[in-house]
């Protein structure tokens, strides 16, 4: 597992520190490990797994951050690259901050990703009942997963709304596609 470590000489009452560090973690959303010590983000399904822990002994503020994959993001591996990039761009704003360079964090920002990966599935489950009248409830619900962690929160804010409720009107079809389809075979049952 690929680990960032990096030392930061503040000389700093420790009470002040600590304000920072939390004021980091709670903008970036950080939330306490339940298996480790140290802070986590992430589910390591939707959004990649990030870790975070610190400590300040004698001035210097010492932090390790990892990912599942090495953090360089100038290592040329585009596995996780946007990932990489993102934590990395975090943890600058990080060092600006706790060193004085900046007044505050910058806003978190969202990749809409997610959102036009769900927008490719939703267009294959419409394409699919057109074209063959096949409607899959998975393919929705994959695009709602990707959708809204990070849709709903980025620049392209509005797309991820309407894919969200084309994906509800898919699913919803689905469901009445499905009853329908039983009460049809009940019926010609009944029938005989």
């Amino acid at each position: 597992m690929g680990r960032y470590v990096q030392r930061l000489t503040l000389d700093k009452d420790p009470t002040q520190v600590e304000e920072r560090v939390r004021h980091f973690l709670t903008t970036y959303r950080f939330v306490p490990s339940k298996k480790q010590e140290g802070y986590e983000k992430g589910n390591g399904f939707v959004e990649a797994k990030r870790r975070f822990t610190y400590r300040y002994e004698n001035g210097v503020l010492t932090y390790e951050a990892w990912l599942g994959k090495d953090l360089d993001p100038s290592d040329g591996k585009a596995t996780g690259a946007l990932v990489k990039k993102a934590y990395m761009a975090e943890l600058a704003s990080f060092d600006e901050f706790m060193l004085g360079k900046t007044g505050d964090l910058p806003p978190v920002t969202y990749s809409p990703a997610g959102t036009f990966i769900g927008l490719f599935f939703t267009v294959l489950t419409i394409l699919l009942c057109v074209v063959s009248n096949l409607i899959s409830l998975w393919f929705p619900l994959i695009s709602l997963i990707v959708t809204i962690p990070g849709g709903t929160k980025s620049k392209v804010k509005a797309l991820a709304y309407i894919v969200i409720g084309v994906d509800m009107l898919l699913i919803v079809y689905w469901i009445l596609s499905a009853v329908l389809g039983i009460g049809q075979i009940v019926q010609t049952l009944s029938m005989m």
